[in-house]
């Protein structure tokens, strides 16, 4: 059986002689004076749980504010995309018409063309809005999630 308790005071390791209970009258109280209170486990679990929630808390509200705008997004590339394709079919079926000296159906497909061109640059600019309005919703939410720790 061990004669003696080793412990750790002021940074240094010492070997007390005798029992438990002799450590704890000399050196235990002192030690426990010097160190203040401790904490336990069940005086921090509250605050972990509570910052979790709080963590949840946030990013719910976040996606709840940035998953519209973040559809929008994508449905105006998605539009853009697709108007793009449609001026890029209207100019090649404009070169055929000059080819073949259509002047009406160049006439109209150069409209439907411009038409589609400023339909693209309308949504270029809704789009720039929106991403404007996602980022900062997501910088203000990263910024919330930061002030968590």
């Amino acid at each position: 059986m061990p004669s003696g308790i080793g412990d750790v005071l002021g940074g240094k390791v010492t070997l007390f002689q005798g029992g438990y209970r002799d450590f704890l009258d000399r050196v235990g109280s002192s030690a426990e004076a010097e160190d203040g209170p401790k904490r336990t486990k069940a005086v921090t679990a509250p605050k972990s749980k509570e910052l979790r929630r709080k963590r949840a808390q946030i990013v719910t509200a976040r996606s709840k504010a940035t998953n519209p705008l973040k559809n929008r997004v994508a449905k105006l590339e998605k539009e853009i995309v697709q108007l793009e394709e449609e001026v890029k079919e209207h100019d090649e079926q404009m070169g055929w018409a000059a080819n073949d000296g259509r002047t009406g159906d160049l006439a109209k497909l150069g409209a439907l063309a411009a038409g589609k061109r400023r339909t693209i640059d309308r949504r270029f600019e809704e789009l720039e809005q929106v991403s404007e309005e996602l980022d900062t919703a997501r910088s203000s939410f990263d910024a919330q999630l930061e002030a968590l720790g």
